[in-house]
């Protein structure tokens, strides 16, 4: 496939999801530390490119057909297993309720990639590859309102993308899958957050 000069743009808009698994463990009666693992779909649908074609939002893509035409896509998408470490402190708000602020760091490695194509004469606009390698790291802040019932905490959290360290991809033109695409304070995110505690201190 024809590689094309010229800049690509790549936003890291999207809506990802994830589920994590983490341990923690108390330092202080207000603070602890975690590490954990979990699965997280990194998704990219805001693509601006510029190159010797002109102006557009889909970026060439070396997709393996026998048509002799251009392919491109318009979105991407990484499944990834994730390491997970962290740092939180808590602080009581009421009897049973908490406000906890945290810094959380993530380790990606892809295990498998989807593209959609924006036009295949030859079938299906969903290609799919299993390429196993890794991704790059996350960074972010959090902030959360838990509410304890004995034995575990529940509640909503804010989740705040600081920095992203991502791998380029060598299947889409004038990335060689070497360097890293770095971003800052790219987002917001919501998630819920449980919490089962193995043993309880006694007042």
């Amino acid at each position: 496939w024809q590689n094309f000069t010229g800049k690509n743009i790549i936003p890291p808009s999207g809506t990802s999801l994830g589920l994590n698994l983490n341990l923690k463990y108390q330092l202080l009666p207000t603070s602890n530390i975690s590490l954990g693992l979990g699965y997280y779909r990194h998704t990219v649908s805001d693509i601006k490119r510029v190159n010797n074609l002109g102006a557009g939002n889909s970026w060439l893509i070396g997709y393996p057909s026998p048509l002799f035409i251009l392919f491109y896509t318009d979105k991407y998408a990484y499944n990834t297993l994730t390491l997970n470490t962290g740092f939180e402190r808590q602080f009581r708000l009421k009897k049973n309720y908490l406000i906890t602020t945290g810094i959380d760091l993530n380790g990606l490695y892809t295990f498998s990639q989807y593209y959609h194509l924006t036009n295949n004469p030859d079938g299906s606009k969903d290609y799919r590859t299993k390429d196993s390698r890794f991704l790059g790291i996350l960074a972010g802040l959090d902030i959360g309102l838990m509410k304890s019932y004995k034995q575990f905490n529940i509640g909503p959290k804010i989740k705040m993308p600081v920095f992203s360290s991502l791998k380029t991809d060598e299947v889409l033109a004038n990335d060689d899958g070497t360097n890293y695409r770095k971003n800052w304070f790219t987002g917001v995110g919501l998630g819920i957050s449980f919490i089962y505690k193995f043993k309880t201190t006694e007042k």
